[in-house]
């Protein structure tokens, strides 16, 4: 595999999966109590705790998508 194909794939991973981080805070945002409701009943929790796990989850997966696709991604273009 060539170092532009690497660069290639991380960037649309990156991208993409910035798509998914952003259409998860978008839904939770609009649709807050009904997922807060969702969540609760799904996992056996109080709504309150919902709100706290979801923030986790999203910052989490943030620090995932930077860790291993953002950081990649740049030291890929600064080799090329």
């Amino acid at each position: 595999m060539e170092l532009q194909d690497l660069i290639t794939f991380f960037g649309y991973m990156s991208l993409i999966n910035f798509g998914v981080l952003l259409f998860s805070f978008t839904i939770i945002t609009i649709s807050g109590k009904w997922v807060h409701r969702l969540h609760g009943k799904i996992f056996n929790i109080p709504e309150e705790t919902v709100g706290k796990s979801l923030y986790l989850t999203i910052a989490f997966y943030k620090i995932l998508i930077i860790l291993f696709n953002v950081v990649p991604w740049i030291v890929l273009k600064l080799m090329a």
